[in-house]
């Protein structure tokens, strides 16, 4: 039998789980999904005019039982102060995720046992699932690392390209990285092998810098970090305004190829969210 999990990451990449004995969270809700949606009548029919999703929160309890249950309280309020939030979820073998804030904790006498708290975390995003796609394992092993878990792929195709199928039928933001030395760099973006969106920049990224174009975030940003992906310079400005410059993947094979003005192959990587309504 599968037991769901839970647990939060904070901006430390600290972890905290929820599902231990120390401290456990029971009876959550609120990990379905509403739409706010306007429609439109038309005679007996109706057109939706707007259609996106509610901003969810999930609510349960965590009890702290003794010993300490208090001090147990404590470390969790101050643990979940350090934000941004990841809120890991396993319902089965995949795992998801979900940024989230502790909205609201209330705090009521000991009872047997120890102390139960009613908890409310607000929805900064829908769950997703995390990949990393790199199109040369030799360069990619210098990048950034994780204080938890991610799904890691090479990609196989072509030089200065990655793919991922994605199986969501929503739009799912992403992180592309394209190493220095590149040269005025451009990227396409195909969608089950037709063209979808293109992208590019003139700038020079040099060796032991990345170019990031970044739709995880918004505003939506295009930067130069450093191989620990620090960031270096804002170069929103040098992007080409004639193409779309931002990517989100679609459903189906995600293709993304990179190409600069000389001859030299380029190292790309990317970081997907996978977005999906509910898990």
């Amino acid at each position: 039998m599968n037991i769901r999990n839970f647990r939060l990451f904070n901006n430390d990449g600290a972890e905290y789980n929820l599902t231990t004995r120390d401290h456990f969270l029971h009876t959550p809700a609120g990990l379905g999904y509403t739409k706010e949606t306007e429609f439109q009548r038309l005679g007996d029919q109706y057109i939706i005019l707007d259609d996106a999703f509610a901003q969810a929160q999930i609510t349960g309890e965590v009890f702290f039982p003794n010993p300490k249950p208090y001090d147990k309280y404590f470390d969790f309020v101050r643990f979940c102060q350090n934000t941004p939030l990841y809120l890991l979820y396993k319902p089965s073998e995949r795992e998801f995720r979900r940024v989230v804030r502790l909205g609201a904790i209330g705090k009521e006498e000991l009872q047997a046992g120890g102390l139960n708290v009613t908890v409310s975390f607000d929805c900064l995003t829908l769950f997703y699932e995390q990949f990393n796609v790199f199109g040369d394992a030799s360069e990619a092993e210098n990048g950034k690392t994780y204080n938890y878990k991610y799904n890691y792929r090479y990609s196989s195709a072509s030089a200065n390209t990655i793919v991922l199928d994605s199986d969501s039928y929503a739009e799912s933001p992403c992180a592309i990285y394209i190493y220095g030395e590149a040269v005025n760099p451009v990227w396409r973006h195909y969608v089950n092998n037709v063209l979808f969106a293109t992208g590019a920049i003139n700038a020079t990224i040099e060796a032991g810098q990345k170019l990031k174009i970044d739709t995880t975030e918004i505003p939506y940003s295009l930067t130069r970090v450093d191989m620990a992906n620090r960031f270096v310079a804002d170069v929103y400005a040098e992007g080409d305004f004639s193409t779309e410059r931002f990517i989100t993947l679609r459903h189906g094979r995600n293709t993304i190829s990179v190409s600069h003005d000389t001859a030299s192959p380029l190292t790309v990587a990317l970081e997907a969210r996978i977005v999906y309504a509910s898990v």
